[in-house]
């Protein structure tokens, strides 16, 4: 079994999941496991972006309840706030504190691969320098038809779409599509 660290972008993921009519409230871990069965967890992450309580209290409540619910599934909330520029929701901070984390503990040698949750563009440099460090990088996520390019599959050692059914039997609670029921 070789070392794993997960980094979850919560912002796409929770995009992605809400998009195709899940709910949030998911087993994650669990999912993670049935993505990734050979490996062993190290660290697991779920980076996310806070609203502003002041201007939306309901979305930054309904957030950080998301965070503890991932905590106490083994993963480290890594929160950034989320900036607010003529009433456009905007998040800060992730693909630094996803790629510090990824290239520092990489260097460290804390991990053997990095499995990442995410199709933020700007990740594929930090994606190059670890695998620059010998460390694998495996990418799961959602294929969308509407915006087919995921620029990050071409610098990964493997990638495998995150499919409705997949995510589905995680759901513990609340939305499922009706066409994924098994």
């Amino acid at each position: 079994m070789q070392r794993t660290n997960v980094y979850v972008d919560g912002a796409y993921f929770l995009n992605g999941t809400r998009g195709l009519g899940m709910s949030m409230d998911i087993d994650l871990a669990g999912l993670i496991r049935k993505l990734m069965p050979e490996a062993e967890f190290n660290r697991m992450y779920y980076f996310s972006s806070i609203a502003p309580e002041h201007i939306y209290p309901a979305r930054r409540a309904h957030e950080l309840k998301i965070a503890a619910r991932f905590k106490e599934q083994g993963f480290e909330p890594v929160s950034y706030p989320a900036e607010i520029k003529a009433h456009i929701y905007i998040d800060r901070g992730i693909e630094a504190g996803f790629s510090t984390r990824m290239i520092r503990e990489a260097a460290r040698n804390d991990y053997d691969r990095a499995l990442l949750v995410t199709r933020r563009p700007d990740l594929v440099e930090p994606i190059q320098a670890v695998r620059g460090m010998g460390k694998a990088v495996d990418l799961r996520f959602y294929e969308y038809t509407t915006d087919p390019v995921n620029r990050l599959i071409a610098h990964c050692d493997t990638y495998a779409e995150l499919t409705v059914p997949d995510v589905a039997g995680f759901i513990r609670r609340g939305g499922k599509p009706v066409y994924s029921y098994r």
